[in-house]
């Protein structure tokens, strides 16, 4: 498998950046994201996923927070600091559920927390999350 996959449809909901550097966990989430619409692009490396976000310039972007090299909370703040990529959502999605990866994911940028690799995310990314109000939300303080 590449660094980066890119999957195109015709007419996308969302277009989703799913940085991942297991692929089957990335697989399994491209798969739910697609069948909902969404436009996805998967990359296992930091460094990809900022090129990649930068061309490509996604709504959203699923990051895993524990990456060999640069870890995800370097990705968010990198996307957060771009221009083309300063309105993406951030979702950090990782299995620690402790409060301190939380706080440390809201400190780095990121807007959602999702623990479990996804199980929360598949069937409900839509276009309402840009806004929803979500109990994960990190709200500009």
């Amino acid at each position: 498998m590449s660094a980066c996959s890119w999957n195109q449809s015709h007419s996308p909901s969302l277009w989703v950046l799913i940085l991942e550097d297991y692929p089957y966990p990335a697989a399994s989430l491209a798969i739910l994201l697609r069948m909902e619409g969404h436009d996805v692009r998967i990359c296992s490396t930091g460094s990809v996923a900022l090129a990649a976000a930068a061309a490509y310039r996604p709504d959203a972007a699923l990051i895993d927070i524990m990456l060999p090299g640069m870890d995800g909370y370097k990705v968010s703040r990198c996307l957060g600091e771009q221009g083309e990529t300063r309105d993406t959502l951030l979702i950090a999605v990782t299995g620690f559920a402790d409060e301190a990866h939380r706080r440390r994911s809201k400190d780095a940028g990121f807007a959602h927390y999702y623990s479990g690799r996804g199980a929360a995310i598949g069937s409900g990314m839509d276009g309402r999350m840009l806004g929803r109000s979500n109990p994960d939300r990190y709200e500009p303080g």
